[in-house]
């Protein structure tokens, strides 16, 4: 019969190919990425939204390549950057919509004056 340490040792039942701490973490940058790029990007929205996208996206390159020169024998740092560019894309698309409409762009790239 286990011992009550060894049953609250015990190895989590939680799925382990689905890392929800690292995809909120990943969440929360993007997020100060997108809040930061706005708040800084200047008056013109079309500026705004630039900032704020190119900000949360970082440069998954750069990361590959620095990764690949301190740990060369990882395979799992190819995943760990395709998961940040999904969660970053997942993330982003709601910002860029809301952006849009509230600058009153319809589909085509057309501005609508209010």
């Amino acid at each position: 019969m286990p011992t009550p340490y060894q049953m609250t040792n015990a190895p989590s039942l939680k799925p382990q190919f689905l890392p929800v701490d690292s995809i909120l973490a990943i969440a929360a940058v993007v997020i100060a990425g997108l809040v930061a790029g706005h708040v800084l990007g200047g008056p013109d929205p079309d500026n705004r939204r630039a900032l704020a996208i190119a900000s949360s996206m970082r440069h998954p390159g750069v990361a590959l390549a620095i990764a690949h020169v301190n740990f060369p024998g990882e395979k799992l740092v190819f995943a760990a950057v395709l998961l940040f560019a999904l969660v970053n894309a997942i993330v982003t698309i709601p910002y860029a919509n809301w952006s849009k409409r509230q600058h009153g762009e319809i589909a085509g790239g057309v501005t609508v004056e209010r």
